[in-house]
């Protein structure tokens, strides 16, 4: 059985819940799928900021898997928050006049999953589909 506790923060007049997992004191672990998009560079390379951010994360000790159209980041989910806020900051550091961040978080309380796991799960039902 998990037990759950409520705890109020407030933030600008408004009193969010947060539900807690009692039985379960660490902190879980989540992933998040990121995309830092650079605008109003002047070029419609990336690759300079990106890199800049990826070097970041790995002076940061983040884990994380670059892609080809985002990067996949493990983590609690206040860490995530913590190293996208970071990468959105970077490109405009570095000169960029605009920068759109787009995040998908992946929070998982009943049990603990990486990124490969998943890809793994998928790959054995396909074998099943065979």
């Amino acid at each position: 059985m998990t037990l759950f506790a409520f705890r109020g923060v407030k933030s600008h007049g408004w009193t969010f819940y947060d539900p807690i997992n009692i039985a379960r004191q660490e902190e879980p672990m989540a992933m998040a799928e990121v995309s830092v998009v650079p605008l109003g560079t002047g070029s419609a390379s990336l690759s300079k900021y990106i890199a800049e951010c990826v070097k970041a994360m790995d002076e940061a000790g983040i884990k994380y898997t670059l892609t080809p159209m985002g990067t996949v980041i493990e983590g609690s989910v206040e860490e995530i928050l913590e190293t996208v806020r970071m990468v959105h900051r970077i490109p405009l550091n570095h000169g960029a006049s605009r920068v759109l961040t787009r995040v998908v978080i992946d929070e998982r309380r009943d049990k603990d999953a990486t990124p490969q796991q998943k890809v793994d799960s998928v790959k054995k039902r396909l074998e099943k589909l065979k």
